[in-house]
């Protein structure tokens, strides 16, 4: 930030404390590239985000006859129950894996506002005939499973809609366990910084920086990264 004594005078007379609206807006810029890097990474730099952490399991998600995980599709013809199985094979899949060990439970369920809009606006149809008002997809899927059960455990992050390309509509879920052992942020300094404010002349410089070394696992068994297509086909 750099400010001339000049300006400070103006916005000190009109009770203005400009330094710090400035100083917030650039936190608030290194939170947001910071929280981009962890969830991306940074392949060109080596840097290790939650969708590049090479050793996290990964599972595609298929829709009933090539349908896409999508409210913009046609879905009167189709058996959406289909997409509830394939939330639950995918949800049960690492702890059934590790026979039921307890490190490998998850309990929390990642997923895009795309994709939870198509869950929660819905309808599970069935393949046998059903009587009453049927219930969404989601609410379906929380009572087949005992991983996810409660609307208490899934988490909408927007950075998963159209995670790797935007182009070709492939989003993603994660699935973990809230646990600074599963995932955890490197954040050497504890966050932004501010140095002293270094007068030149007429002129203030104050730098501010933000050391982020992206993302470790200590149990990244725990984690499984769901690829879903969201786009209409």
């Amino acid at each position: 930030m750099v400010r001339d004594i000049f300006e400070d005078l103006v916005t000190g007379a009109a009770s203005v404390n400009e330094w710090a609206m400035l100083a917030q807006g650039a936190i608030l810029v290194m939170e947001e590239f910071t929280n981009l890097r962890t969830w991306y990474g940074d392949d060109d730099t080596g840097l290790l985000g939650v969708l590049n952490y090479p050793w996290f399991t990964r599972i595609s998600l298929n829709g009933p006859s090539g349908k896409t995980w999508s409210i913009d599709e046609d879905l009167s013809a189709v058996v959406t129950e289909e997409y509830v199985k394939e939330l639950v094979r995918f949800v049960t899949h690492a702890w059934t894996r590790s026979k039921g060990a307890i490190a490998f439970k998850p309990n929390r369920l990642i997923i895009g506002r795309t994709l939870s809009n198509f869950l929660a606006n819905t309808k599970v149809t069935y393949s046998t005939t059903t009587t009453g008002n049927p219930p969404s997809l989601l609410a379906d899927f929380l009572t087949r499973q005992t991983v996810i059960t409660s609307m208490d455990q899934i988490v909408i992050a927007h950075e998963l809609d159209d995670a790797y390309d935007a182009t070709n509509g492939i989003s993603c879920i994660v699935l973990d366990r809230k646990d600074p052992f599963v995932i955890s942020n490197i954040l050497p300094g504890g966050g932004p910084q501010m140095l002293p404010i270094v007068p030149d002349g007429f002129t203030n410089t104050q730098a501010m920086f933000m050391a982020h070394g992206g993302i470790m696992s200590r149990q990244a068994g725990a984690v499984t990264i769901g690829f879903v297509e969201t786009t209409a086909a």
